[in-house]
C-alpha cells in the first residue's frame, strides 16, 4: 500500500526555509502545491505583503 507523501517546499532545489515560511504565510504548504501554481503566482500574492527592505530593489520579470 502506497502512502501519499507531501514534500516540503524547501525540498525544491535553491528554495530554503525562508522561502518555505513565506509560502506557508500565503497557504502553500508543499512542493506539489507550489509546482501546481507555477513560479509567478506565489510572488504575486506575497509581493504586497513583503516587508520594505525585502521588496525594495528586487525585480521579478
Amino acid at each position: 500500500m502506497s502512502k501519499k507523501r507531501s514534500d516540503p517546499v524547501s525540498s525544491i532545489r535553491n528554495l530554503g526555509p525562508a522561502y518555505e515560511a513565506s509560502c506557508a504565510k500565503i497557504g502553500i504548504h508543499s512542493a506539489q502545491e507550489l509546482r501546481a501554481l507555477g513560479a509567478t503566482k506565489p510572488m504575486a500574492v506575497y509581493w504586497p505583503m513583503a516587508p520594505a527592505p525585502i521588496s525594495s530593489g528586487i525585480m521579478f520579470w
